[in-house]
């Protein structure tokens, strides 16, 4: 099954990442995340039209609001676009 926008129509500008944007919002924008990245937080993985990953950790309880969220370019540091 192919993500609802796919991974290279996927950009940053789709998404305000704040407290407040939980998981499900997260998947009908964006679709299906494109993998899993991460060692000790486990992180969802989305690819934009660029070729950047955007990876996003939720809270454990539902509504399953948004944690973390890091833009990593395919060289270089990552850059963080929301922590709690």
């Amino acid at each position: 099954m192919s993500n609802a926008k796919g991974p290279h129509k996927r950009r940053l500008e789709d998404i305000k990442f704040t407290a407040d944007l939980t998981k499900d919002e997260l998947v009908s924008i964006w679709g299906k995340p494109d993998g899993g990245r991460g060692s000790g937080i486990d992180y969802i993985e989305y690819t934009l039209e660029d070729g950047r990953e955007v990876w996003v950790n939720f809270l454990p309880e539902p509504p399953y609001r948004l944690n973390i969220a890091l833009l990593c370019p395919p060289t270089g540091k990552p850059e963080t676009l929301f922590s709690r």
